[in-house]
């Protein structure tokens, strides 16, 4: 293959021709289409990055994925061979969502072209081995000349796909690296880990449905090679892994197969052996002997309902919420789309007498995000909110007594029995649990046990679920169990509320605070980006205090940049571009980048250009006057 490039290449750079006979198909076929769509070669591969705006959209819609991709990422980063390399994980359109990378590559070039955002489709940056999965759904390694792009010659690309559990793409994980021998071993750890993230992908999409590992030798079930099939309870196949499909390929030949279409023994007759957790071994329709394990998941989907009305309890720190008869009818809290489905996970683990974990920082909404798990959680009769901020010197059991006060502010004894032998069903939310100190786990584990001796006792009274907020330390990176595993361990789910700055729905949150003060004034998008800009700092607080001085000051109906820019002057910077960028969304984003490194080099052009890897002239042109 070196020989035949060596023949191949030249004859691309200097005469635009594809000399096919040499060269990998598939790299012949991308060369091939790179000319057709008026690529050269010989020229640098255009810088192609998403707006903040359409990045965040994403990748809030990826979330799922990329929560699961992540530990795969650092996993693989330890098995490298190597240093000076960068992961990435793209969608299935071969935008970067995710990066990591060792200590020598972040300040390399390689580092500078695969950033979050950035753009790897073939129309635009040529071969590379990213951009193929995500047009091919295979395994792609684009090593050195292979790249359609000379100026892409000394790096190697190795590339795997993830696929859903319907069997189309999830997502791409590529590492980059300077081209070298360890391309084969690397090939192989960058397969198993898009393997990996894969079958957990499986893993969530049925949870509901009973899995079984299959693989046509025993001792294989325990391994990557073994494939996954998902049946419900009536036996029809609802799923089936990419390595299964190998395994049993009739599959791909059957329309919504059931269990006996795929092997020979029927379900009601093996099931209780494979509900057992023995390894059972069947036999497929051509007669090839399967050896099947079941995989444990977690129970069934439960219902939804909307948020509920909220009324007060006679101690300061206690909240009781109680349903209203229209409640299916609210607005729904959040229109994030990784939000809302957090929600619903939470809201199903709660119902399973599971413990939630809702942290993040403070002002980013923990307190709302936590009663719309309580609304989504079917049948749902009230909940009672405790503030454990109050509760630094009083033992939580004092708080779980006293007086509630319903809506006509008339007041009636619990009695001498705790809140928790209230009837009906009940969430308990504990908002901010840090506030308890040491005590929060040991008090948690209390709860939790006499909510499940209660359930057990009399489970005619009701259930009960419990939901937690932790708010997490300015200095602190929100990432749930990263400083205390053992307490992370105990929760049936966690989650981070993204920051406000980060959520799709920003501007939907904005136009509904901006209604409680002008019924008449909106909002335009340009003045909500600039207001993402704050970044950590925007809290719903203060959110709310800004709208209300833009809907104060302003008597025109619109808000636009320039008005946010006159009562937050520093955000100046993210707003001006240059004439020729204004917009073009692509441009835009470019624009701000070479203005920012340029601020950050304290107006040095020449170390701007440097860091950026651009000519002097290109960064001096996008740097000039107002930046």
């Amino acid at each position: 293959m070196e020989t035949g490039m060596h023949l191949a290449r030249p004859l691309l750079n200097e005469q635009g021709m594809v000399l096919e006979s040499v060269l990998n198909s598939d790299i012949a076929q991308s060369w091939q289409r790179c000319l057709d769509q008026g690529l050269d070669p010989n020229t640098t591969p255009q810088d192609c990055v998403l707006s903040f705006e359409k990045f965040y959209q994403r990748k809030q819609r990826e979330e799922r994925y990329l929560t699961l991709a992540r530990p795969e990422m650092e996993l693989l980063s330890n098995q490298i061979a190597g240093p000076n390399y960068l992961i990435a994980f793209g969608d299935s359109e071969g935008v970067v969502l995710d990066v990591f990378t060792d200590a020598e590559a972040e300040t390399s070039e390689i580092a500078r072209a695969i950033v979050p955002g950035s753009v790897w489709d073939e129309d635009l940056r040529g071969t590379n081995a990213l951009g193929l999965v995500a047009k091919h759904g295979k395994r792609f390694t684009v090593s050195g000349s292979e790249h359609f792009f000379s100026a892409n010659g000394l790096i190697s690309c190795i590339a795997a796909p993830i696929f859903r559990s319907d069997g189309n793409l999830a997502g791409v994980l590529d590492v980059t690296s300077p081209v070298s021998d360890r391309e084969r071993h690397t090939a192989t750890l960058v397969g198993l880990a898009a393997q990996n993230i894969s079958n957990r992908l499986f893993i969530e999409d049925h949870r509901h449905d009973l899995i079984m590992l299959c693989h046509p030798r025993e001792e294989y079930l325990a391994t990557q090679s073994a494939g996954l099939l998902a049946f419900d309870q009536n036996g029809r196949m609802t799923g089936a892994t990419a390595m299964a499909r190998e395994i049993l390929p009739d599959i791909a030949t059957l329309t919504a197969p059931c269990f006996s279409d795929v092997f020979q023994n029927g379900y009601d007759r093996e099931l209780d052996s494979i509900l057992s957790g023995a390894t059972t071994l069947l036999r497929d329709r051509q007669g090839t002997s399967v050896f099947v394990r079941i995989r444990l998941t977690r129970g069934r989907l439960t219902g939804v309902r909307a948020p509920n009305r909220r009324q007060t309890v006679g101690l300061p720190a206690v909240h009781l919420g109680q349903t209203r008869p229209d409640a299916a009818t609210a607005p729904p809290v959040t229109s994030d789309d990784f939000l809302k489905q957090q929600i619903e996970i939470s809201a199903e683990t709660a119902a399973a007498r599971l413990p939630v974990r809702v942290c993040g920082r403070s002002g980013s909404g923990l307190s709302e995000t936590a009663r719309a798990v309580h609304g989504q959680i079917a049948g749902q009769d009230r909940y009672v909110e405790i503030d454990c901020s109050s509760s630094q010197n009083n033992p939580i059991d004092f708080l779980l007594h006293g007086q509630m006060i319903d809506g006509g502010n008339q007041a009636f004894d619990l009695g001498p029995s705790p809140m928790l032998d209230m009837p009906g069903n009940v969430s308990l939310i504990l908002d901010g649990i840090e506030g308890l100190g040491d005590r929060a786990l040991p008090v948690v584990k209390r709860l939790m046990a006499q909510l499940d001796r209660r359930a057990r006792d009399d489970a005619a009274r009701g259930r009960w679920a419990l939901i937690v907020t932790e708010r997490s330390k300015a200095d602190t990176p929100c990432h749930p169990g990263a400083e205390t595993p053992v307490f992370d361990d105990f929760w049936g789910h966690s989650f981070c509320v993204p920051a406000l700055a980060n959520r799709m729905d920003l501007h939907a949150v904005a136009d509904r605070i901006l209604s409680d003060f002008s019924g008449d004034a909106r909002l335009t998008d340009d003045a909500v980006q600039l207001m993402r800009q704050v970044g950590e700092h925007l809290t719903f607080y203060s959110l709310r205090r800004l709208i209300f001085q833009l809907a104060r000051h302003d008597k025109s109906g619109v808000i636009d940049a320039g008005k946010v820019l006159d009562l937050l002057p520093h955000l100046r910077a993210y707003a001006d571009v240059c004439p020729a960028c204004h917009g073009h969304t692509i441009r835009e984003a470019n624009c701000r980048r070479i203005r920012r490194t340029v601020r950050e080099c304290d107006g040095n052009v020449s170390l701007a250009a440097r860091r950026l890897g651009m000519s002097r002239n290109t960064v001096y042109k996008h740097s000039g006057p107002g930046k």
